[in-house]
């Protein structure tokens, strides 16, 4: 307290115009922009000259009558590489200020003091852009050791993927896309130590269950259908002896067979009053027309910088946001680590029409905006968690 000082500035823009008729313009855009603010520029009417000189590196602080005070605090905002409008200190560099010239730097994992919320939204006409920005600002941010993950109605990622040395997970109805979501791992806790979490695991297969309600009935499970699969999941993998301890994965050596979504539905056969709910799991199982994730997982991503979850195919009436709802749930991030940060795109927009989840997932009953890719509006880029993984970023930017 105590230790600002005031300064005494006058700020002075210079307008160039090849004719008459560009000077006016120019002079009106800037009149525009100060409006935006409250602030009424003054014109130098016969005072050209003056003004010329001010705005040449002559030190010459003219005209005079024109000053206004400013803290030091206020006047460091006024220099060109660090107005506030420059982005962040780090990061990738998205472009340059159209005023100052300024390089724009984003950083979405730089933390919550700089940045609270690493969302991102981009939105424009068809044809504009939005997935060139996508796909730039995700190979940009590959070099500092981002890994994305895309959820592409289209396939128009999967080209990217795969020229980066990514992982595509191509989903089709009836498929095995060689992801179970049940499958677990040790994932690292805030202390450094490892732990399954097989509470997660239970609370994605309830979001997954509970999508197929909504997309087909309107309605969710009720609590004593939700309790139900809770139960059998839990049995599921105490037979199993799987527990939080990550050795509990293991039997000499060697990793034990997961739950599938056949073992659960069975052991819902045979649960009284679970009659409904393993009836609505026959289409999630081998076979059926959302059967994707129906077996031992075969694909692993740990190492992949870039994953794209391929949806484009024949959904013949099948709701292709059923199948993004696995690898957006939180159950994904047995994929990639979640404890530092990383980002996950949807390449295409997604109507909610209602999500009576109770747990924080992305909306399980989604529906495309009509048109399809032609009408895309925007592009969704939602991150989850961070891997900082130095060598396949640099296999990546390769």
């Amino acid at each position: 307290m105590g230790q600002d000082r005031l300064y005494y500035l006058t700020f002075l823009i210079a307008g160039h115009g090849a004719t008459e008729e560009e000077l006016r313009c120019r002079c009106e855009t800037v009149e525009t922009v100060f409006a935006r603010r409250g602030v009424v520029p003054r014109k130098l009417v016969l005072r050209q000259v003056e003004g010329l000189k001010g705005v040449l590196p002559l030190a010459k602080n003219a005209p005079h009558d024109f000053e206004r005070n400013l803290t030091s605090g206020a006047a460091a905002c006024c220099l060109p590489l660090s107005v506030s409008s420059g982005g962040h200190s780090s990061g990738v560099m998205l472009c340059v200020s159209l005023f100052t010239r300024a390089p724009v730097f984003l950083d979405r994992f730089a933390g919550e003091h700089v940045v609270s919320n690493q969302h991102l939204f981009i939105s424009g006409e068809p044809g504009s852009g939005k997935s060139v920005s996508g796909r730039t600002l995700a190979f940009l941010e590959g070099y500092r050791g981002v890994r994305t993950a895309f959820v592409d109605p289209e396939g128009e990622y999967v080209y990217f993927t795969e020229s980066l040395d990514g992982q595509v997970v191509t989903l089709r109805p009836g498929k095995f896309s060689g992801i179970n979501p049940l499958d677990v791992s040790p994932e690292p806790e805030e202390d450094g130590t490892l732990r399954v979490n097989v509470l997660d695991k239970i609370t994605d297969l309830q979001g997954l269950v509970g999508a197929v309600f909504r997309y087909h009935s309107g309605e969710g499970m009720n609590v004593r259908e939700t309790a139900l699969l809770e139960e059998a999941a839990r049995e599921e993998y105490r037979e199993r002896g799987i527990t939080e301890d990550p050795t509990s994965l293991y039997q000499n050596g060697v990793k034990k067979a997961m739950p599938t979504l056949s073992d659960i539905q069975r052991r819902l056969a045979g649960k009284p009053g679970a009659e409904r709910l393993a009836d609505a799991m026959k289409p999630l199982l081998a076979g059926g027309t959302l059967g994707m994730f129906e077996g031992q997982t075969m694909i692993h991503l740990q190492d992949a910088p870039y994953i794209c979850f391929n949806l484009r195919g024949p959904w013949a009436g099948t709701s292709p946001a059923l199948s993004a709802f696995t690898p957006r749930c939180r159950g994904y991030g047995r994929c990639l680590p979640r404890r530092t940060g990383r980002p996950f795109r949807s390449a295409s927009p997604w109507r909610k029409l209602g999500c009576s989840c109770g747990t924080p997932t992305p909306p399980s009953t989604l529906r495309p905006w009509p048109g399809g890719s032609g009408s895309t509006a925007a592009r969704l880029l939602s991150p989850l968690s961070a891997s900082r993984n130095s060598q396949a970023a640099r296999k990546a930017g390769r």
